[in-house]
């Protein structure tokens, strides 16, 4: 790209000339702004956005001489954003840079306390395990130089490299180190007044199993110190707790007093905090109704100010859906921010989030489906199973379809078939079966593959639980995708028997309803299951089939009147929950016909059941 330096740095420098005035007046004495330091803002700005990465690592190794700690430090950092890590980390020049640093790196010990605290939070929070040549030197080092230096640090300084470290999951924070910094500073946490290096070291000590002697002090100086908590730093402390599993009666008095404490600042908040502390609630499953209406209040007045990034407003979506909110209002005003965010790249994420929220609070907008699956096409290809799990159940629930969009999914689906966990299989399966996906290939697929994984595990069917694969079956039998092979599995007296046993009510009907089908598949009349018409008249396929009888030239509706139909004793009382679904079906020229659970478990073998099904067809006639 360049063949020297100079034309690389006076294309940045003129570009920079205004921003560099800015940073380096800050950092040097007036009148120090040297043609080195120019080199310096110039590659550590440059190394971002280079189109070659091998002439930034060249200009790198003429002017490495000129880097101090610092400004290493931010090169690594700008280096962490690169796209093409394999390249990088493989690039000899790149090597050559991770040794100068290791060199810097050794000698750390004899710098000061400050540099030392300064280099490891640009190095750590810059490698994000991006960077593992440095990092591994790093760990051993740090250890090394803060052990040997401990008292030398004070409580904000240890408390930034034990958080830094903590966040990277990095095995320096092993037990015995974290005892040396507990002893060290368990009584200057007491003298502490600043509120970040306490809530760092919280989050550090007790979001592990072991107990600490800095434990209680840490606790109590953090209620001490929580009036003086701003929205921003109360949304980082609940956010991160409800990141980390330990949640116990101490931490959740604690979690209410954040709660009642950012009540009153809410209008301090701006969207980005408010995301956050809604996220928290829904995480923590927030019980109190007041504290969610007052959040929606100011996500609703904070939604209609203008236009909103879509990492705040689909997280505040998933959030309320999540809480069990049914206000269409702050749905109605999401979905406008994403009509106005139309000509925007919106992360495939988000989207999904969004539409998973809309779904769960009942808001159906046809305009900004048709928006979200117009950019989801575009991304197909690059969704993973959770993603189309979630989009899928989805548009099944609200009933939106979008052949164009199921069936690039389809394709997607088919090429992570062998990684999908058996829960989002179901749930795809499932999805795709309600909207009468006309990919018939994709059912066949699923089909032979949860066979496939039935069949390969020693222990019975232990990839499966039982609700996941009852689900999947009916759905294929939604379908109209009858696998006899995997009827068979599934009825199997043995499957029945060790799969089955504790199954609870939802799936003993499940697998009642198989066996329905099963029997109605094997009735030599009429055209078989056609379960592809009335979703939209019940909301729910779980417990409906059709069956199309050739004699009548009429459609008979059976309804699988499971356990919640009746009274619990005896005599089973029917409760009449289907009595508007009849009406509905008479009314479109349906018959319907009814088979009790209690009467059909009556029956022992195959001929029974035909005789029965066809006797309560024929009355329905």
């Amino acid at each position: 790209m360049f063949r020297d330096g100079s034309n690389f740095f006076n294309t940045i420098a003129n570009f920079s000339l205004t921003i560099r005035n800015r940073i380096f007046t800050r950092q040097f004495k007036i009148g120090m702004i040297v043609q080195v330091s120019r080199k310096k803002i110039a590659l550590t700005n440059a190394i971002q956005t280079a189109d070659s990465q091998a002439a930034v690592m060249n200009v790198f190794l003429r002017n490495r001489c000129c880097f101090d700690n610092v400004h290493l430090s931010k090169s690594f950092k700008k280096l962490a954003k690169l796209p093409n890590e394999a390249l990088l980390i493989n690039n000899p020049i790149f090597k050559d840079m991770c040794k100068l640093t290791e060199t810097r790196l050794q000698v750390m010990s004899t710098r000061s306390i400050e540099e030392i605290t300064y280099s490891i939070l640009n190095l750590v929070t810059s490698c994000r395990g991006k960077l593992p040549l440095v990092y591994g030197s790093l760990s051993t080092i740090v250890f090394d130089t803060v052990t040997e230096r401990m008292k030398e640090f004070k409580c904000a300084q240890l408390a930034c490299i034990c958080y830094c470290f903590h966040r990277m999951n990095n095995s320096i924070l092993n037990v015995t180190f974290l005892n040396k910094v507990s002893d060290h500073l368990q009584n200057q946490v007491l003298e502490c007044t600043k509120v970040w290096p306490i809530m760092h070291l919280y989050l550090v000590y007790c979001s592990r199993s072991e107990t600490y002697s800095i434990n209680d002090n840490l606790k109590k100086r953090l209620i001490y110190l929580i009036p003086q908590f701003t929205i921003y730093q109360t949304a980082f402390i609940l956010s991160a707790i409800a990141k980390l599993d330990f949640c116990n009666d101490n931490t959740d008095r604690l979690i209410e007093r954040f709660i009642h404490h950012s009540i009153p600042i809410l209008d301090k908040c701006n969207l980005h905090d408010l995301s956050d502390l809604t996220w928290s609630l829904a995480k923590l499953e927030y019980p109190r109704k007041d504290v969610v209406e007052a959040y929606l209040g100011y996500a609703i007045k904070g939604l209609s100010s203008g236009t909103v990034s879509s990492k705040y407003f689909a997280k505040l979506a998933w959030s309320f859906a999540k809480l069990g909110i049914t206000d269409h209002k702050i749905y109605a005003l999401i979905s406008r921010q994403i009509l106005s965010n139309y000509n925007r790249d919106i992360p495939i994420r988000h989207l999904i989030n969004t539409a998973w929220a809309f779904a769960t609070g009942g808001f159906l907008d046809l305009v900004c489906y048709d928006n979200i699956s117009n950019k989801l096409f575009r991304k197909a290809d690059k969704m993973n199973e959770q993603d189309i799990s979630n989009i899928t159940w989805a548009f099944a629930l609200t009933g939106y379809r979008n052949e164009k969009l199921q069936n690039k999914v389809a394709d997607t689906v088919i090429g992570l078939i062998h990684h999908i966990n058996s829960s989002n299989l179901s749930t795809i399966t499932w999805g795709f079966a309600i909207l009468r996906c006309s990919n018939y290939h994709l059912f066949d697929i699923i089909a032979a593959e949860t066979i496939k994984r039935i069949k390969s595990t020693n222990s019975s069917f232990s990839r499966f639980q039982p609700g996941h694969l009852l689900l999947l079956v009916w759905s294929l039998i939604v379908a109209n995708v009858f696998s006899q092979i995997l009827i068979r599995i599934v009825l199997h007296p043995i499957f029945v028997e060790h799969y089955l046993k504790g199954a609870n009510k939802l799936q003993q009907c499940q697998l009642y309803q198989i066996h329905m089908a099963a029997k109605l598949k094997a009735i030599e009349v009429g055209g078989g299951l056609i379960p592809n018409h009335l979703y939209h008249l019940y909301g729910t396929f779980a417990s409906n089939l059709l069956y199309n009888h050739d004699k009548r030239h009429t459609y008979v509706a059976i309804e699988a009147d499971g356990p919640s139909h009746f009274s619990c004793n005896q005599p089973y009382v029917n409760l009449g929950q289907t009595v508007l679904k009849q009406r509905h079906l008479k009314q479109m020229g349906f018959a319907f016909a009814q088979i009790a659970y209690h009467e059909w478990m009556t029956l022992n073998n195959k001929d029974e059941k035909v005789s029965y099904l066809l006797e309560k067809i024929d009355a329905a006639l």
